[in-house]
Order: structure tokens, then sequence, then C-alpha cells
């Protein structure tokens, strides 16, 4: 007999995540549905290419829970492919997105959902608090249930939830996907898929472009997302080279995001509050580019290219008050940092590079 269409998918892409990922899947299965049935919802890990145990741990959860745990294996396309495959094999009404080396408070999800449903909406936002790796490790012994009640939630148009959250932008950033629930059929029958040619920023121009779709929101000022900040993870990379591909990957992803903010235009949508988003996360965006490129230790050739990229996208490339990463100010003199930056700014609009 073929199985009911469970109220909730939850989607982890899982990517050389071994030593996380089976309290993660601890964190879905144990503290989320113990007490739901096991037709209700299901769990999809989507293995990308991982060279270590995630494999392996994945699989032996999955026989621990076949009927609500499936597992796929892919070559390395990057945290966009795998979201999007996992979209695809979603069955349920609602599906979440979370990355596995992360927690959820205990008994979110559900509730999430079944106010989602009785109120009707497209998407539920909540929000997060980031912890560092001892505080995660000691979070793992006792993670705090959510106890959410009716009184939690507030219902928005998905401009005024712009507004309200300074275009996205306001503290805490409300653009990460792993802090929101949808509901399938929307982001289908509006193929909003994330972005496979990005590898930063994916996650905000996805949500834009939700933004844009104009779903009913459903939202909750709850912390109910423990963020990990990884000493390693790819948002605190030292590598030379690295750091430059980050900077050009940053140039790729201020592309979408100046599209965006066509788009919110072409759409009426010019209020300051509203484009707010857009243009903060452009200028940090930029700046971080040229900041991973500096660090990195790209040629001035490679700086100058990117700068006029930057420039012909809308971009507002000043020397004057540079805010220069933390890294930098560590890792670079003030004299050589400056020097190399106002050459830069200079000689970028005569070159023909």
């Amino acid at each position: 007999m073929e199985r009911a269409v469970p109220e909730l998918s939850v989607v982890m892409p899982a990517c050389n995540v071994g030593e996380f990922l089976d309290f993660a899947i601890t964190n879905v299965v144990d503290h989320q549905f113990a007490a739901i049935d096991a037709d209700r919802w299901e769990l999809i890990i989507v293995d990308d290419g991982s060279t270590d145990s995630t494999l392996a741990v994945a699989e032996r959860r999955r026989q621990l829970n076949p009927d609500s745990i499936r597992v796929v294996h892919t070559e390395n396309r990057g945290v966009s492919a795998a979201r999007n495959l996992g979209l695809k094999m979603a069955r349920g009404e609602f599906v979440y997105f979370i990355d596995s080396d992360d927690i959820l408070l205990q008994n979110s999800l559900m509730p999430l959902c079944l106010e989602a449903a009785r109120r009707n909406a497209d998407i539920v936002k909540f929000t997060f608090r980031e912890i560092d790796t001892p505080a995660y490790l000691s979070m793992q012994a006792n993670v705090p249930p959510a106890n959410l009640t009716a009184e939690d939630f507030h219902d928005s148009s998905a401009a005024d939830f712009i507004c309200q959250t300074n275009g996205l932008a306001g503290p805490p950033l409300h653009h990460n996907v792993w802090s929101t629930i949808y509901r399938r059929r929307f982001l289908t029958d509006n193929r909003i898929l994330f972005n496979p040619a990005l590898t930063i920023g994916e996650d905000l121009i996805q949500t834009w472009h939700t933004m844009l779709a104009n779903p009913r929101v459903l939202y909750t000022d709850r912390a109910l997302y423990l963020y990990h900040q990884r000493s390693n993870s790819a948002m605190h990379v030292t590598d030379p080279a690295r750091l430059t591909a980050i900077g050009q990957a940053y140039a790729d992803y201020l592309a979408e995001l100046l599209d965006v903010e066509r788009r919110l235009a072409a759409a009426g949508q010019s209020s300051p509050r509203v484009l707010g988003g857009p243009e903060l996360m452009f200028k940090i965006g930029y700046n971080r580019a040229l900041c991973s490129m500096i660090l990195g230790g790209a040629s001035l050739a490679r700086i100058f290219r990117t700068m006029r990229r930057l420039r012909a996208l809308g971009g507002d490339v000043h020397p004057g008050r540079p805010r220069f990463e933390r890294a930098i100010r560590r890792n670079i003199g003030r004299r050589y940092k400056l020097r190399r930056w106002i050459t830069a700014y200079i000689l970028a609009p005569l070159c023909h590079l």
C-alpha cells in the first residue's frame, strides 16, 4: 500500500561532516519526531560526494528508520544542487532545509507546520542564534525544548515582512533557508530553486526569489535554530587561493543580487526600507569580495578586473574608509593594505584588462 503523504520533508545536505552527522540525525529524528507517527515525516539526506564517513553514518541511521529516512549519494556538486535534489525527492506538504552541523530546539518543526497549515501560510520564518564549537558539544547532552504556543506567531504579507526586517537584513538576518519552512507546492509552482552556480549567498538569493513570489508569511521571533560557527567552515578559510576564489564567488553572487534589486524595482517595491536589504548586502558583498582577494594575495591585475566588474554591476567602490574584515586587519599591515587598495582604486578605471 502506498504511503500517505507526509506533513513535513526535512532535507539535509551533507558533505564531509561525518563527525557531526550522527547527532544531526538524532536532533531531527529523536528531538523532533520521537512522539510523531513515522508516516507524518521524512528525512532526506543528500550526501554531496563525501570522502569521509558521512555516507556510512547516513546509511546506518537509515537502516534504523527505513520507513522515514532516505539517503542518496551524488558526486560533489555543491549545497545548492544537493538542496534542489532533496526538494525534487520530497513528498511532504511542507519542506525544511537543515544544515548537517547545526541544532534545532526540541519539538519545534511540527508545531511550525501545524500552525502554518491552520493559517494557510506559504512560509514560516523564525530566528536563530550562533554558538561556537564548545557550546555545540555541550548542547548535545541537553537540547532545550521549543515550547511554542499559538501566541508566538504573527501573520504578515511578504512586503510587510521585508519592511519589518529592514530588507531581510535586520538582526538577526532573515535570509537563511534553515530558518524557514516552506509549503512545498509554493516552491514548485513558482519554480523557486537554489542557483547551483553560486557558492556564496545562494540562500539569500533563494530567499529573495521566494519573497518576490509574494508568499503569505507566518513568523515568530523565537530563536529555534542554533547556528554552529565552526572555525574550519567555509566562512573562516585562510588559504590564499581559496580566499581569492571566494572573492570571485562574491562577484558572481552580487550579480544575482543586483538582478533581485532590478526585479523589486520593476515590481514597484521602491521603498528604501525594502530595497535596503539588497543594497546593504551588495555593499557588504563587494567589500568582502575585495577583502578576500587582498587577503589571498591576488595580483593587482585580478583586483583591477574585480573592481571594474563590481563597478559595472553598480558598486561604488571607494577607498576612503574601507571596512576591512578582522582577518585583514590582523594579517596585513595598514600601510600595505591601504597602498594596495588605493593603487587598485586609482588604476582600475585606466586599465583595459
